[in-house]
C-alpha cells in the first residue's frame, strides 16, 4: 500500500512533508558512501572519495538508486512514521553540502514538522520530462498552501542560494504572497 495513504491527520491534496528523522537518516547513508569515490554526475565530474556529499550527490548516490525499481518519490518510499504534514517549505540549493541542509533545518523546524523538499517529494525518475511551466506551478502552490518558507542561507556572506534561479522564485513568491520567509545559515564546521 501507498504510504502516503496510510498517513493520519492530512487532508486530501494537502502538501506532504518529511520529518526531519528522515534526513537525519539520509545524512548518515550519506557518511557510508562517502569514502567511496561518487558514480559520475550529470556533468561529467565525480565526488571524489571522502569528499562530502552534495544535495545533488545524495539524489544521485542515494534517494535515485533506493527508487528505481519502483521510480517513484523518495516520499512513496518510505514507511508512514516519517511523514507528517508540510509545515514547511525548504529553499536551498542543490549545491549545498547536505549536511549543512540538514543542519539549517535542524535549527528551524521541530522534530514533527513536516518539511517540503523537493529532492525527496517529486520523482526524481520523471524531473527530466517535466516542464518548466509544471514546476513553476507545483512550487508556487506549494509555497502558498505551506505558507512557512525556510530559506537555507549560507555561506553567510554570500549564500549561494540567492545565485539559483529556482531559490529566486521562490523567494519571488513569498514576497509577492506576503509569505515569511525564514534565512537560516548553517551551523559553523568545528
Amino acid at each position: 500500500r501507498n504510504s502516503l495513504a496510510r498517513t493520519r491527520g492530512m487532508a486530501a491534496g494537502a502538501p506532504v512533508g518529511l520529518r526531519l528523522e528522515v534526513f537525519r537518516k539520509l545524512l548518515a547513508a550519506a557518511a557510508l558512501v562517502q569514502p567511496r569515490e561518487g558514480p559520475l554526475r550529470w556533468d561529467g565530474t565525480r565526488r571524489a572519495a571522502g569528499e562530502q556529499l552534495t544535495t545533488a550527490d545524495v539524489c544521485g548516490e542515494i534517494v535515485k538508486p533506493h527508487t528505481l525499481e519502483r521510480k517513484c518519490s523518495y516520499v512513496h518510499a518510505l514507511p508512514a512514521e516519517g511523514i507528517a504534514p508540510a509545515t514547511f517549505y525548504a529553499s536551498h540549493a542543490w549545491k549545498y553540502f547536505f549536511a549543512d541542509v540538514v543542519s539549517a533545518l535542524e535549527q528551524a523546524v521541530g522534530d514533527d514538522d513536516g518539511i517540503w523538499f523537493c529532492m525527496l517529494i517529486n520523482n526524481q525518475h520523471e524531473t527530466v520530462s517535466m516542464t518548466y511551466e509544471f514546476l513553476e506551478g507545483e512550487f508556487r502552490r506549494n509555497i502558498e498552501s505551506i505558507a512557512r518558507v525556510v530559506l537555507v542561507f549560507t555561506p553567510w556572506s554570500a549564500p549561494v542560494s540567492l545565485t539559483r534561479v529556482w531559490c529566486l522564485f521562490e523567494i519571488f513568491v513569498c514576497v509577492e504572497r506576503g509569505i515569511p520567509l525564514e534565512r537560516w545559515p548553517c551551523r559553523p564546521r568545528s
